[in-house]
């Protein structure tokens, strides 16, 4: 345990710095998963978003959610493929009000040229 210091350090940054920065990654989140809700699209739905993390379940009728997230991906939009009809975002301390805005952005056009 000669490194308990550096463990120690990394400790009080996160809880100086990360839990305040969390209502702002949970505020980016609901709003990312308001933008994708507001598409009414039958063949997407949001899980409710309570954190960081927005859910979204692509009907295979619409798209795959692979292909989704990879033509997100050719747009630098990172994302998680969940399962074959779902797809994860998170947002976090490198996510802003613009990315965000970009990314709903990205999510609508891809959506509507299908």
């Amino acid at each position: 345990m000669h490194q308990a210091g550096m463990l120690a350090a990394a400790g009080i940054v996160a809880l100086e710095t990360m839990i305040p920065q969390l209502s702002h990654d949970n505020r980016r989140a609901k709003a990312l998963g308001d933008e994708i809700t507001g598409l009414n699209h039958d063949a997407i739905q949001t899980q409710r978003v309570d954190t960081n993390i927005v859910i979204v379940s692509i009907d295979a009728s619409l798209m795959p959610a692979r292909k989704l997230l990879s033509r997100l991906d050719e747009q630098g939009i990172k994302a998680m493929l969940r399962s074959d009809d779902t797809i994860r975002f998170v947002t976090h301390c490198h996510i802003h009000d613009d990315d965000v805005g970009r990314v709903a952005e990205a999510f609508v056009t891809i959506v509507r040229r299908s």
